[in-house]
């Protein structure tokens, strides 16, 4: 068996000529680029993107697209700073509320957070799990509080909002004392893992 040289493949040729995109903005135009290629007009490509899995899609990628891009923007900016980290951490809460999805709000906001990324994730899942308007849809109808007396969605609100701080607090807190507990193990030692809950 012989050793063949080894030659550039077309996927490196390809990167070296095409702009750094995220990946879902590569699927849009991807999928804009085949109804076009198959000769379909404007109107009914943007009517098959609207079906099926365009549609949901559709319905996120107000949130989805400018966060990924923003993610990929401030990753390739490099602009993590102790300010630009706190700013991170202290919007999490109202990112990870907003945009209706944790995951999405810590890809936004975790390359300006620098050594606080932990605090974002904790700070965007406590905003989507308690601030409108997904948290407290999503706990009402999971305690089958829906429509009942004393559920009305302002007291929803009110009680995410009063229930975010500590909560976010409480996770932040959690992971600083177990860095904090880590820093004092010698070197060399293994740290015991934790029994699980």
């Amino acid at each position: 068996m012989t050793d063949l040289p080894s030659t550039k493949t077309a996927t490196l040729d390809l990167k070296r000529h095409l702009p750094d995109l995220p990946l879902v903005i590569w699927m849009v135009l991807l999928t804009l680029a085949l109804g076009f290629a198959g000769g379909m007009g404007a109107d009914d490509v943007i009517a098959k993107i609207n079906t099926g899995f365009g549609r949901a899609l559709g319905e996120f990628a107000l949130i989805l697209l400018p966060s990924f891009t923003l993610a990929a923007a401030l990753s390739q900016r490099n602009v993590g700073s102790a300010g630009a980290g706190r700013t991170a951490a202290l919007a999490s809460p109202l990112a990870g509320g907003g945009m209706i999805c944790p995951d999405t709000a810590y890809a936004a906001l975790s390359p300006a957070a620098g050594r606080l990324k932990l605090d974002v994730a904790f700070g965007s899942y406590a905003g989507f799990k308690l601030l409108y308007p997904a948290g407290p849809l999503i706990v009402a109808t999971g305690l089958g509080m829906t429509g009942a007396a004393g559920a009305e969605p302002v007291t929803l609100l009110i009680c995410g909002v009063l229930l975010t701080l500590p909560v976010w607090a409480a996770g932040v807190i959690r992971a600083a004392s177990r860095a904090w507990i880590r820093a004092q193990v010698p070197k060399g030692l293994r740290m015991p893992r934790p029994e699980p809950f």
